[in-house]
């Protein structure tokens, strides 16, 4: 696997969270905490992801990992989860996250679904906020953006000051 840096944000183009959800397992296997925010349930995730070892109640890990859910609380009667309109509230929770442990990675699933919530400028100013907050924690930040989703210019500009992951964290 790629050595991944403290103080670095990283993307994979992928429209499932398998690949980041690799890198994810990783890092919590060398001793970091992780804070996913994901669109899909825990369990499915879990199912689709090199996580679910790590998370089984024999693990030792199994306490390392945080899932978010990203949700539209006003139209759900989910009453966990935060609501993909209040970005500031999801950097709240990695900043916060951040200070309560000393290695830590915060992973972002569900980036397409934020940007059909809000408009592109918004998600744009939230990246670099989450990112600032990466390098002045020295922390890591892992995002899976289906490049599909955007146009050239968008994803140019989400993807800027990142480096690309490619492969399969596990397999490479």
């Amino acid at each position: 696997m790629a050595e991944l840096e403290d103080g670095r944000m990283y993307y994979v183009r992928e429209d499932n969270g398998v690949k980041g959800m690799s890198y994810v397992a990783k890092l919590v296997e060398e001793g970091y905490k992780a804070l996913c925010f994901i669109r899909k349930k825990p369990e499915q995730v879990l199912k689709d992801s090199s996580l679910e070892e790590l998370c089984k109640a024999d693990s030792p890990h199994k306490d390392d990992i945080k899932f978010v859910r990203v949700i539209y609380n006003k139209l759900t009667t989910v009453d966990t989860g935060l609501d993909v309109k209040d970005i500031s509230k999801i950097s709240a929770e990695i900043s916060k996250f951040f200070e309560k442990n000393e290695k830590a990675v915060v992973y972002i699933g569900c980036l397409e679904f934020l940007a059909q919530a809000n408009n592109v400028d918004n998600i744009q100013n939230f990246k670099n906020h989450i990112h600032d907050i990466i390098i002045d924690k020295n922390k890591i930040g892992i995002m899976s953006i289906n490049s599909d989703a955007y146009d050239t210019k968008e994803f140019a500009n989400l993807v800027s000051y990142n480096e690309e992951l490619k492969g399969y964290g596990k397999a490479i």
